[in-house]
């Protein structure tokens, strides 16, 4: 794409797949080719939400029910084992290349020169909500970049 010609840019489930520099390389392409008033959304798995449920279900907190066992249907891996460290794992690194938290996430936006905006699940941008899903809310991870 040109440079300053996209709207909107929705990543969902996508950057943690690429190593953190290739992460960077791919948010700096998005600041190129996204309009000044544009925007761009990045979902990944939540580090931080995956280790609270790692950490609350063994810690046997009252009630609290979840388990990584909730989300076995995200991958094979994850199904497969049978512990929840071993889920916990796979969840944060089976075929992913990188993990992130809010803190991490928004500091590549800032690095790729993006304002970067923590939103909740369902809020954010309007228009990128109009025409996408967003995945796993449970468990991600949802920031917003304008450019900076």
């Amino acid at each position: 794409f040109g440079t300053g010609v996209v709207d909107l840019i929705m990543m969902n489930h996508v950057l943690e797949y690429f190593t953190a520099e290739q992460g960077l390389k791919v948010l700096r392409d998005c600041r190129r080719v996204i309009r000044r008033d544009g925007c761009v959304r990045v979902v990944v798995p939540d580090a931080e939400k995956l280790i609270l449920y790692y950490t609350n279900s063994r810690r046997g907190l009252e009630g609290w029910t979840a388990s990584l066992s909730d989300f076995d249907e995200i991958n094979e891996p994850s199904a497969a084992c049978p512990t929840q460290v071993g889920k916990l794992c796979s969840l944060l690194f089976s075929g992913r290349q990188a993990v992130y938290d809010q803190e991490t996430l928004c500091h590549a936006f800032e690095q790729a020169g993006f304002t970067p905006r923590v939103c909740a699940f369902r809020k954010g941008h309007e228009q990128i909500l109009k025409e996408t899903i967003d995945m796993q809310p449970v468990i991600s991870c949802f920031i917003e970049g304008v450019p900076g």
